[in-house]
């Protein structure tokens, strides 16, 4: 695992060695085990290296045989031994034994088709000296990321922002827009960040530079997979093959390596099999919280595992220190960030660190196998829309009575938002189940200077929805939460929070043949009736213990709104209080604390909008009004 950056300068200048410098530096926590550099006149690349794989001879960036085609990788190559066998017996010669080199001869052999090849996580950059032409790719599903930026005279790129604010510095400006989204999804989707002309590159796809032309293209998606005819047993024998395929591809380690156990069954599903494939007793960490958050605290769940499958098992209580926690995060996404579980995940990986190199999460087994409380809640919707008026009307007023829990239990807002669904067309439905703000009060929230149109978000919800071609509805449902949620919230969380601490995090439920396997069978065989993760349950019923395979989902979650009425409510008054709010000339104090006013006195979990906005003050404070230095925190 890594970090990559690099420049192109358009004006055909030389990149100097300290600008690619500057901004290697600044993602040291990335790769603190080596830095390399490659230049070539305009061009310059650079990486810093976390060492996975050939820790002796896997330095960066990597060549072909005559130092023609360059590269430097951020991810892992998983099936890169299989790879270097067949391309040896087609004459190339490799130097190393690393993953990273199959890419310069692939690239040889099938030019940008190599991609097709990879099987792995990976955000690289490839130069090839003949053509003068640098290529940026990004893995099928986004585990790994790249951003860049164009102006008329450089084109800049990295593994996270700050390399590319590094080169900037305070030439950027907000992009208002990407606020409006980010309010309603609580996460940036598409290519947006916050900053105005900054972008992600898509999963699945590359972008080609030339002079200064950018050519972007597709190579992988969700829509080019074909259904397959299998009944229900021969897919489950099917998807056995996979994950243990999958399982044991994750396991390539030159390092010590340890799992995420939450007590879930996604992350028991990962113990389970990695414990097959493992000499010695298999590292497994979980978290747990102190006096409040017990609704959230899984250890006793992750115990069960641990014993069954005889782990070295480690539990962390945290007691966070919330406040400085966020500066630091803030500081490492480089943007606001929404979702509180950023918290527990950069403990437990600081502390997975002390112990592994190398950890394995449950992420993302969700999204291939229904596992969201959502996707039986649209299913039980769509059953609604027959049911008298007068019925629906009556449900609605009681559910709005009903007070937020005290606990941090979502079963009154999940109620809401369902009653607030009834009657709307399948789309719509779905956007206001997940959206973390009605469009009211966005409105309200904004001020007027920058509001956006009503129903923006709307638009770029069913535009992303009307790109994806299944048939069923559940299936485009589930495809919208892993090409945009799952990669703009949970992936960019995980890579951030991990390498935050130079921990590597592998997703072993997102392995590309895993993934289009699950999505050409049935959606019936996944979401049976209302039970969710249908497969996977019948697939380790023999496996896994009942308690595990049929309890409800949480994950390494937080109290967070016991916190924002408890331990962080002087914090949360303090951050938007109205002269901060003000400062940033993009909020509105009254709609702000409408929202706060609501959440604190428990009519209603507005928890993840409320987050959003602390952090979105915080980083204006930190990144636009320079308040607080960077490095402070």
């Amino acid at each position: 695992m890594c970090g990559i950056c690099g420049i192109y300068k358009f004006d055909k200048k030389a990149v100097l060695e300290q600008e690619i410098k500057n901004m290697c530096s600044v993602m040291k926590h990335r790769g603190p085990d080596d830095e390399g550099m490659y230049f070539d006149g305009f061009l310059g690349i650079g990486m810093r290296r976390l060492s996975i794989i050939d820790l002796d001879s896997g330095h960066q960036p990597i060549a072909n045989e005559n130092e023609t085609v360059w590269t430097v990788l951020n991810g892992e190559i998983y099936n890169f031994e299989e790879l270097t066998a067949d391309l040896k017996n087609k004459g190339h010669v490799f130097k190393t034994k690393s993953d990273t080199e199959v890419i310069v001869h692939l690239y040889e052999e099938f030019g940008t088709d190599f991609l097709k090849y990879l099987r792995g996580m990976f955000g690289l950059a490839l130069w090839d000296a003949n053509k003068r032409e640098l290529l940026l790719a990004r893995d099928p599903l986004g585990i790994k990321q790249i951003y860049f930026f164009k102006s008329g005279k450089e084109f800049l790129f990295g593994s996270e922002i700050k390399c590319i604010l590094e080169q900037l510095g305070n030439r950027f400006k907000i992009n208002y827009e990407a606020l409006n989204h980010y309010l309603t999804f609580l996460y940036f989707p598409d290519t947006f960040t916050i900053y105005d002309g900054i972008e992600k590159i898509r999963p699945g796809n590359f972008v080609i530079l030339k002079e200064n032309n950018i050519i972007r293209e597709e190579y992988w998606s969700l829509n080019n997979i074909i259904p397959v005819k299998l009944d229900f047993n021969q897919a489950v024998n099917e998807y056995m093959s996979l994950m243990n395929e999958s399982i044991r591809l994750h396991l390539r380690s030159d390092v010590p390596l340890g799992v995420f156990l939450s007590g879930g069954i996604d992350s028991s599903i990962i113990t389970a099999l990695a414990s097959r494939f493992t000499d010695k007793p298999l590292n497994t960490f979980t978290i747990g919280y102190g006096n409040e958050g017990g609704f959230y605290d899984e250890r006793p769940y992750a115990r069960v595992v641990a014993e069954q499958f005889k782990t070295n098992h480690q539990e962390l209580v945290v007691s966070p220190n919330i406040e400085e926690t966020i500066y630091k995060l803030i500081n490492y996404f480089d943007e606001p960030f929404a979702n509180s579980s950023a918290i527990p995940n950069y403990y437990i990986s600081q502390a997975m660190r002390k112990h592994v190199k190398v950890g394995l999460s449950g992420l993302g087994g969700d999204e291939i196998a229904a596992g969201y409380e959502r996707y039986a809640g649209m299913k039980m919707l769509l059953g609604f829309v027959n049911y008298p008026r007068i019925l629906k009307l009556i449900g609605k007023k009681i559910v709005n009575i009903f007070p937020d829990s005290k606990q941090g239990s979502y079963f009154s807002d999940r109620c809401k938002r369902f009653m607030r669904a009834l009657d709307l067309p399948v789309n719509e439905a779905y956007f206001s189940l997940i959206s973390g703000i009605t469009e009211t009060n966005k409105q309200h929230v904004l001020s007027d200077s920058y509001k956006y149109r009503e129903k923006i978000s709307n638009d770029l919800f069913n535009s992303i929805m009307n790109s994806c071609h299944a048939s069923d509805e559940l299936r485009k449902i589930m495809q919208f939460d892993l090409t945009s949620y799952t990669t703009n919230d949970l992936l960019i969380l995980t890579d951030r929070t991990s390498m935050a601490n130079s921990l590597e995090v592998r997703v072993p439920f997102l392995d590309r043949k895993l993934v289009e396997f699950m999505y050409s069978i049935p959606v019936s065989y996944v979401l049976k009736g209302f039970q969710k993760k249908y497969l996977l349950q019948q697939a380790f019923k023999n496996i896994l213990p009942s308690r595990i395979l049929y309890r409800k989902k949480r994950g390494f979650s937080t109290p967070l709104s016991v916190w924002l009425r408890g331990d962080l409510r002087s914090f949360t008054l303090k951050v938007l209080s109205k002269d901060r709010i003000e400062a940033t000339q993009a909020l509105s104090y009254a709609g702000v604390q409408d929202l706060l006013n609501d959440h604190l006195e428990r009519k209603a979990n507005n928890q993840g909008v409320l987050f959003a906005l602390i952090t979105f003050v915080l980083w204006h404070e930190i990144f636009v009004q320079k308040k607080i230095d960077r490095d402070q925190k």
